[in-house]
Formats: structure tokens, C-alpha cells, sequence
């Protein structure tokens, strides 16, 4: 019969212990992995710089290819070609996009025959403050990396679940804002289209809830444009006291 001395029982109830504190932060690092975090009235902004090489995304972000219906859920963190800030690309996919001094970061998408539009950027936000948030005020840069014959355009739309959309027409930038001519790549200074900060209101999203914001990238064919979302801003309001 196997004797067991009280020396293991405290070395294996010690084991547990730190065991279980590993998995615990191993699980709290899972949960907040996609999800950025809105703690208070400050906004909370993103502008893709850190990219500098590669097709990684920051960890709260995804795309949806060649999809009106996305969802959070089927979208990936990676772009289909890898960081692009130079020459004459020409074939279909999402991009992350970058101007010839590599200083400044896109993320977006160009089309082609085979690689259809529309193209979906997605971002997963949780409520971290105690109060309900009521209100987002948010604003966003599109660039232009490539101006051709085929129309362009950008819709925007919210989701408290990540499937189910709502349109904010508010933030959207119409085809003939973007506009078209000949063909020609813009790397060394991509045209700007400013959606200054629009409101979503009426909204109750509680502690520790979710939100999700959606850039529908909307190019055609062998004559795309090429698009990028850039410098995005969201300023929560709280409900009942503000906290600071």
C-alpha cells in the first residue's frame, strides 16, 4: 500500500495552486485578446502604425473578404497580401496599406476578377466602465492608394453581437466623394476622405457587453480602387455618472 507523507500532500496542493493561477491568467489573456477595452470618456483610437511589415492585424481587428453578409465570428486577422506601400499592385485581395516613407498604415482592400467586392474591416469593443455606455461619437480616415475607372465607396455599420448589422448612414463616404479616373497609384501621398465624428445615440450597452464597428468596402472588379481605413476614433458616453 502507497504511503503518502504530508510533504507531498503540501508540495501537490502547492503545484495546484500555481497551476491554477497560470490557467487563470492564461484564460483572463484569452478573453481580452479581442476585445479593446473602453474604460472611460478618453478616446480610444487606432491608427494601424505599428504595422510595418507583414499581413498581421492588431488582435481586436478583422476582415471579412468578399461578403455583404460578415460576421465577427468568420472573419480573420490577417490580410490576404501582406503590407503593400510601393509600385503597381494589380491583384485582388485585402491589404494592409502603407505610403512610400512606410510612416503611416491602412488597412483596406483592392478587387479583381476573381477577388469580388464588397470587403468588410471589423473591430470588437467591450464596455469596461460600470455604467452603461448611451452614446459612441466616432470618426475615421479612408485613403486612396490607387485611383482608377470603377466606383468606390465605404459604408459603415454597428452590432452588439457581431452578425446582426445596423447602418449608420452618417459615417458613410459615397462613390462620387471618392470619385474615379485613370489608372494611377497614390503610395507617395494617398488622397484622404475625412468622416469627421458622427454620433450613434440611443444605444445601452452594459458593463462587460460587447460592441463590434464595421467598414464595408465597397470596389469593383479589374479596375478597382485601392482603399484603406485609417485613424479611427471612438468616444464612449456613460449613462448615469461619467467615470474619468
Amino acid at each position: 500500500m502507497m504511503k503518502i507523507t504530508k510533504t507531498r500532500l503540501i508540495a501537490d496542493k502547492n503545484s495546484f495552486v500555481k497551476f491554477s493561477a497560470l490557467f487563470t491568467l492564461l484564460f483572463a489573456t484569452i478573453l481580452s485578446f479581442g476585445q479593446i477595452s473602453i474604460t472611460t470618456t478618453t478616446p480610444v483610437t487606432q491608427n494601424f502604425n505599428s504595422i510595418t511589415s507583414g499581413s498581421t492585424l492588431p488582435a481586436n481587428w478583422r476582415i471579412h473578404a468578399s461578403t455583404s453578409s460578415p460576421s465577427w465570428a468568420s472573419g480573420v486577422g490577417t490580410s490576404t497580401v501582406a503590407y503593400t506601400s510601393s509600385g503597381a499592385p494589380a491583384t485582388g485581395g485585402t491589404y494592409i496599406w502603407g505610403n512610400t516613407a512606410n510612416t503611416d498604415t491602412s488597412v483596406g482592400a483592392m478587387t479583381s476578377g476573381s477577388f469580388a467586392s464588397p470587403n468588410n474591416l471589423m473591430a470588437f469593443y467591450v464596455n469596461s466602465n460600470a455604467n452603461p455606455i448611451s452614446a459612441l461619437a466616432i470618426s475615421y480616415n479612408a485613403k486612396k492608394y490607387r485611383t482608377n475607372t470603377a466606383a468606390a465607396s465605404v459604408q459603415f455599420f454597428y452590432s452588439l453581437n457581431g452578425t446582426t448589422w445596423t447602418a449608420v448612414t452618417a459615417g458613410d463616404i459615397a462613390a462620387a466623394t471618392i470619385g474615379t479616373g485613370t489608372s494611377a497609384y497614390t503610395f507617395g501621398t494617398p488622397t484622404t476622405y475625412t468622416v469627421s465624428s458622427f454620433n450613434i445615440t440611443g444605444l445601452n450597452i452594459t458593463n462587460a457587453s460587447n460592441f463590434y464597428l464595421r467598414w464595408n468596402i465597397n470596389t469593383t472588379g479589374g479596375n478597382s480602387q485601392a482603399i484603406g481605413i485609417d485613424d479611427v476614433s471612438v468616444t464612449p458616453t456613460f449613462s448615469g455618472v461619467t467615470v474619468n
